[in-house]
C-alpha cells in the first residue's frame, strides 16, 4: 500500500471500527496499476445534501406530530407549526456543515431555544395540558370509561396555546431525529422516537389527516432507500468518494489480545511497557500488518442520488396508499377489527388501566372464575382454564339454570372486602331443611307441580367444600378430590304452591354496615327501590337497573387500594362480574327490608346441558327423576362444570317460599324461547330427527354459493400477499447475487479483483 503523504494523520478508532483516512491515497489494484487520487477531486454539494436530510427530518417530525394531533382532533394553526418544523429541521441539519458550525451552532441554537421556552413556558404548559385533555377525552370515549383525569389549562385560547406547544414539540423532535438522520440515516432508531406516542391513536383506530400519513410513511421509505443505497455517510470533507482501509475482524481481535498479553507479560517481568525497538523492526511490522488490510474506495455520498431517492420514495408511498384504499377502504378496516377478540380483551384491560390505574390490571389472589370463597376485590381480570371442576349427573327437567351452592356469605366486612360464612353453614337447617321439607311433603301428597330427583356430584378438580343442589336434604359433607356424593332433591317450579313453615331469621341477614350505608342508600334511590315493594318486585327492579346501566365484564379491574369493594363498584367503577352484582344486591335487598345472603357455587344453564352434556345410556330416567317436568321425559345427562360456570348470586327469604335464588347479574342477551330438549340436543350432537320425511319442494341438493365479506377479504389479502412475496423474491435474487459476488471479491487475490472490476466496468459501459 502506498504510504501516507507527509504531514498526513491517521484517525484510529477502536479495534472493531473501520480506520478512515481523510487524506488522498492511491489504491493499488495490482503491481503497476492503482486508482489515482484524482478521484478525490469529485466534490458533493454539501448545502444541497444537508437540505435533503433536513427535509427527511421534517417529514418524520411533522408526519408524526401532525398525525397525532389530527387523530385526536386538536385545533391549532397547522401552517405556523409546519413553518417552524421545516425551518428548524433545515437549521439542525445545516449544523453538520463543518466542525466549527456544529460546535458553535448547536450552542447558539440551544441558548435561543432555552430562552424561547423560558418566555413561553406558561403557554407551552397550557397547550400541553390541552393536548393531554383532548387525548384523554378520546381515550375515555373509546373505552367508555368515566373519571378520567383532566389537567388545568391556564389560558382559554386553546388554539394559540396548542399551536405554541406543538411548535416547541416539533423543535424537540427535530433535535432528536437530526442526530439519527442527518449523520447516518438510522431510520430504525428514528422510528422508535416517531411512533412511540402514535401508538395511542393507532390502537384506538383514529384516522389522521391524509397528508400527514403520506409525510410519515414517505419519510421512513426515503430514509430506508438512502440507507440501502449506501450513499449517505456524512464526512467532514466534501469528497464524494472516501478511501478507507480495514482489517478483518478476526485479525483485529487477535492483535488486540496479542498486544494485551504482551503488555501484561512485560509488566509481570518488570520490563518497561514500551521498550525501544529499532526503526527498521517497526517499519517491518507495520508493513506486514498493512498487507493484511483491505483497501477500497467507497462511494459515500451524493446529493443527486439522494434527491432521486426522495422523489422515488414519495411517489411509491402515494401509489401504495391509493391502491390500499381501493383494495381495503377504511370502513371495512374498522369492521374487520371490531370482531377481534384479542383486541377486545386488551381494550378492557387498557380501559381499566386508564380509569382505575395500572394496579387494576393485576390479580392479587388466585381465583376460580367467580368462585372466590367470599374474598373480593383482588381480581383485575378473570382467567378461565375451562377444565372440569365438578361433574353433575341428573335428568334435566327445566329450562332454568341449575345452581350448585358452595359458599354462603352472612356478614360483609367493609374495606376487608370479604363475606363471612355462618358457623353452622354445613347444617341442613342453614341450607334448605325447611324448604326441602315443604317440597317433599307436596311430592308425597301428589301435589301439582311437584317432583323428586336424584343428582350425583363428583369433585374433579374443584375446591374442597360442600356442593349442595337446590333443594336437597341430609348431611352436607365436604367433597374432596375424586369423591362423589348422591343427593335427593325436590325442585321448585314457579307454579308450585308449597309453603314453608314460618321461622325466625337471623338479624345478620338484614344488617347493612355503616360504611356502606351511604352508597347503598344513594343507589337505592337512584334505582327507584322501596321497602314497600314486594320482594320479587324489588329483585326485578335491581336486575333491570343492572342490565340497563351497569355492564357485565370479566375485566373490571382490581378494587383500588383502601377502597371498599361494594362502594367502589356502585359509585366509581360501575362495571363488574357476578361477585360485584351479587354483593351489592345483597346489601340493597337488606336495605329494603328483605333478608338476603350472598352465595357462590356453579351455575349450569340449559344451553350447557344440551350443548356439553353427555347422555348416560345405561342409566334409567325413572331412577333419576319422577314427577312434573317442564320439558318432558328426557334422559340422564352428565355435564361438566368448569371455572367458566363458577358464579355468585343472592338468596332472599320470603315467608311463603323460604330461601330462593335471586340472580340479578346482567347478561348480554337471552333467547325469547327455548326449543325442546331432544331437538336442541340432536342438533348440537349432529343427529337429525325425521330424516326420512319427504320434501315436495326439493328438486336437488341444496348448495350454498354465497361468499361472505370475510371470505372475500381473505382472498384479496391472500392475492396481495402472494404478489408481494413474488416481488420480494424478484428483488432478493439480485441482492443475493450481489452479496455473493462481494464475498467472492473479498476473498480473491489482487489479480482476480482486477478482472472482476474490469468485467463490472465493461457491463456498465
Amino acid at each position: 500500500m502506498a504510504g501516507n503523504k507527509d504531514g498526513s494523520k491517521k484517525k484510529k478508532h477502536r479495534f472493531f471500527y473501520e480506520i478512515y483516512r481523510n487524506t488522498p491515497q492511491e489504491i493499488p489494484i495490482c503491481e503497476g496499476i492503482s486508482i489515482d487520487e484524482s478521484m478525490y477531486d469529485k466534490k458533493e454539494n454539501r448545502i444541497f445534501t444537508l437540505f435533503l436530510k433536513g427535509v427527511m427530518v421534517y417529514l418524520l417530525t411533522m408526519g408524526s406530530l401532525g398525525a397525532y394531533l389530527s387523530s385526536i382532533g386538536c385545533e391549532y394553526n397547522a401552517v405556523a407549526v409546519n413553518i417552524v418544523a421545516f425551518t428548524t429541521a433545515i437549521i439542525c441539519s445545516m449544523l453538520y456543515y463543518s466542525y466549527l458550525v456544529e460546535n458553535l451552532g448547536y450552542l447558539v441554537f440551544f441558548i435561543i431555544f432555552a430562552l424561547v421556552i423560558y418566555v413561553l413556558q406558561k403557554y407551552i404548559s397550557s397547550g400541553f395540558n390541552a393536548i393531554l385533555n383532548d387525548t384523554y377525552e378520546r381515550v375515555s370515549s373509546y373505552f367508555d370509561s368515566e373519571g378520567v383525569q383532566q389537567y388545568a389549562e391556564q389560558y382559554e385560547n386553546r388554539y394559540l396555546t396548542i399551536t405554541i406547544c406543538a411548535s416547541i414539540i416539533s423543535v424537540i423532535y427535530n433535535i432528536l431525529l437530526n442526530n439519527y438522520i442527518s449523520r447516518s440515516v438510522r431510520y430504525i432508531a428514528a422510528a422508535v422516537i416517531v411512533l412511540f406516542f402514535n401508538m395511542v391513536p393507532i390502537y384506538m383506530e383514529l384516522e389522521p389527516d391524509f397528508i400527514y400519513l403520506i409525510m410519515l410513511v414517505a419519510g421512513f421509505l426515503i430514509c430506508y432507500l438512502i440507507r440501502s443505497g449506501q450513499h449517505y455517510l456524512l464526512h467532514r470533507s466534501e469528497s464524494i468518494y472516501k478511501y478507507f482501509s480495514r482489517k478483518p475482524l478476526y485479525l483485529r481481535v487477535f492483535e488486540w489480545l496479542k498486544d494485551g498479553f504482551k503488555k501484561l507479560k512485560k509488566r509481570l517481568n518488570g520490563e518497561q511497557e514500551f521498550p525501544w525497538e529499532s526503526l527498521e523492526n517497526q517499519n517491518k511490522e507495520k508493513k506486514n500488518k498493512d498487507d493484511l488490510e483491505i483497501k477500497t474506495l467507497r462511494y459515500s455520498i451524493d446529493a443527486k442520488s439522494m434527491g432521486q431517492m426522495c422523489l422515488i420514495g414519495l411517489c411509491i408511498v402515494i401509489v401504495v396508499v391509493a391502491i390500499s384504499n381501493i383494495i381495503s377502504p377504511k370502513d371495512d378496516y374498522k369492521d374487520t377489527h371490531e370482531d377481534n377478540r384479542f383486541k377486545q380483551a386488551s381494550v378492557a384491560i387498557l380501559a381499566n388501566a386508564v380509569s382505575l390505574g395500572i394496579g387494576s390490571v393485576f390479580n392479587y389472589y388466585e381465583n376460580n372464575g367467580g368462585l372466590s370463597g367470599g374474598v373480593l376485590g383482588g381480581i383485575g381480570t378473570i382467567r378461565f382454564d375451562y377444565q372440569p371442576d365438578i361433574t353433575v349427573k341428573f335428568a334435566p327437567y327445566s329450562y332454568d339454570t341449575i345452581y350448585i351452592k358452595n359458599f354462603i356469605g352472612q356478614s360483609y366486612k367493609p374495606y376487608r372486602n370479604r363475606w363471612m360464612q355462618p358457623m353452622d353453614y354445613k347444617e341442613p337447617t342453614e341450607q334448605f331443611y325447611y324448604e326441602t321439607k315443604a317440597l317433599k311433603k307436596a311430592y308425597d301428597e301428589g301435589a301439582e307441580y311437584s317432583a323428586k330427583g336424584k343428582m350425583v356430584i363428583e369433585n374433579k378438580a374443584g375446591n374442597m367444600g360442600i356442593y349442595v343442589p337446590y333443594y336437597s336434604g341430609g348431611e352436607n359433607d365436604f367433597l374432596r378430590y375424586g369423591i362423589s356424593k348422591e343427593y335427593t332433591y325436590y325442585p321448585r317450579f314457579a307454579e308450585s304452591l308449597a309453603t314453608v313453615e314460618p321461622r325466625e331469621i337471623s338479624d345478620a341477614y338484614l344488617f347493612v354496615p355503616d360504611d356502606n350505608m351511604e352508597a347503598i342508600r344513594d343507589f337505592a334511590t337512584e334505582a327507584g327501590l322501596s321497602s314497600s315493594d314486594e320482594p320479587l318486585v324489588t329483585v326485578q327492579k335491581v336486575a333491570d337497573y343492572y342490565q340497563e346501566n351497569i355492564p357485565y365484564t370479566i375485566r373490571p379491574g382490581a378494587t383500588s387500594y383502601r377502597e371498599d369493594f361494594i362502594n367502589y363498584f356502585l359509585t366509581k367503577n360501575r362495571k363488574g362480574y357476578c361477585a360485584h352484582f351479587a354483593s351489592a344486591a345483597t346489601l340493597l335487598f337488606r336495605y329494603c327490608g328483605i333478608p338476603a345472603r350472598y352465595c357462590e357455587g356453579y351455575a349450569i344453564p340449559y344451553e350447557d346441558v344440551t350443548g356439553d352434556g353427555e347422555i348416560i345410556n345405561n342409566e334409567k330416567y325413572s331412577d333419576y327423576y319422577e314427577g312434573y317436568t317442564e320439558i318432558g321425559e328426557t334422559a340422564v345427562i352428565e355435564v361438566s362444570a368448569s371455572d367458566a360456570n363458577a358464579h355468585a348470586w343472592v338468596e332472599i327469604y320470603t315467608e311463603q317460599y323460604g330461601w330462593i335464588v335471586a340472580d340479578v347479574t346482567p347478561s348480554a342477551g337471552e333467547e325469547d324461547a327455548y326449543d325442546d330438549f331432544w331437538s336442541v340436543f340432536d342438533r348440537i350432537t349432529g343427529r337429525r330427527n325425521g330424516s326420512d320425511s319427504e320434501d315436495s319442494t326439493a328438486t336437488g341438493p341444496n348448495i350454498n354459493l354465497s361468499i361472505d365479506k370475510k371470505t372475500i377479504d381473505f382472498i384479496t389479502y391472500a392475492i396481495v400477499f402472494l404478489v408481494m412475496l413474488f416481488v420480494v423474491i424478484i428483488v432478493t435474487i439480485p441482492s443475493y447475487r450481489f452479496l455473493r459476488k462481494k464475498v467472492i471479491y473479498a476473498r480473491s487475490n489482487t489479480s482476480d479483483k482486477l478482472i472482476i472490476k474490469y468485467n463490472d466496468q465493461i457491463r456498465r459501459w
